[in-house]
């Protein structure tokens, strides 16, 4: 069975739309009032640099996959005072 361009262009499109309505919220336990989260992405093998985000900016955080397939891995953690 052979898949026509016009189908594979449709399931495509359904994929990127499926893909753009995922959305990542993180919900953080304990004291975090005011907390500084150091936060890294991995989209491939080579880790992105980790930028320090606070607590509301990290509850706000929107994860977006660029590629088709592709994945993302998000790693925080909180940092100490």
């Amino acid at each position: 069975m052979s898949t026509t361009p016009s189908r594979m262009n449709a399931t495509q499109s359904l994929l990127t739309t499926i893909l753009a309505l995922v959305v990542m919220r993180v919900a953080l336990c304990g004291s975090t009032l005011g907390a500084d989260y150091e936060v890294t992405e991995v989209r491939t093998y080579t880790p992105e640099e980790p930028r320090r985000m606070k607590d509301t900016e990290l509850q706000r955080y929107r994860a977006v996959i660029d590629d088709l397939p592709g994945s993302l891995l998000i790693e925080y953690r909180k940092m100490t005072p």
